[in-house]
């Protein structure tokens, strides 16, 4: 899972297998596979980037 922060502060964790669609229209905005949007602070190329290091360590 990856720790991604809400444009209101809220912090939440996704699991990243269950990204369908992700847009930077300015702010990231994450699509899951139950339809559920998310928009988050962070930048779309640093969402990436912990997505990649995730799937590298394992999941650890």
């Amino acid at each position: 899972m990856i720790k991604l922060t809400k444009v209101d502060g809220e912090e939440i964790y996704i699991n990243h297998h269950y990204i369908e669609i992700m847009e930077a229209n300015p702010n990231t905005t994450i699509k899951i596979h139950n339809g559920t949007t998310f928009v988050v602070m962070e930048k779309l190329a640093d969402v990436l980037i912990q997505m990649r290091q995730w799937d590298f360590r394992g999941g650890v």
